[in-house]
């Protein structure tokens, strides 16, 4: 794991591009999920399971499922931005291409 560049992607402000262009409470509540799954595996970073990474991106997916429903906000660009940053996230956590996509699979968006 490269504790370092994990906690540069937590720290970064995610989703930059959508500030004009979504919904204020959209932009929100997708850097909270996303700020959540960085903080969760910063937590896992003592002792990291694949299994535990791969859950943190899949609760963050079923999470900003949960935030789409009602007005569908994530589109092309939106579902691009998110799948960068969680894939991210877990390059940085050291999961591979295929767990990230694992991770990813529960979308959607």
């Amino acid at each position: 794991m490269n504790l370092d560049r994990l906690r540069k992607v937590v720290d970064a402000k995610a989703l930059k591009s959508w500030e004009g262009e979504v919904a204020e409470a959209h932009l929100l509540r997708a850097r909270q999920i996303l700020d959540e799954a960085g903080r969760n595996m910063l937590e896992l970073a003592a002792n990291p399971q694949k299994e535990e990474l791969v859950g943190v991106i899949d609760r963050a997916v079923r999470a900003l499922n949960e935030a789409d429903e009602p007005d569908h906000f994530i589109m092309t660009i939106e579902r691009e931005d998110l799948c960068e940053h969680l894939g991210n996230l877990g390059a940085a956590a050291g999961l591979s291409d295929a767990e990230i996509d694992r991770g990813l699979s529960g979308r959607d968006w």
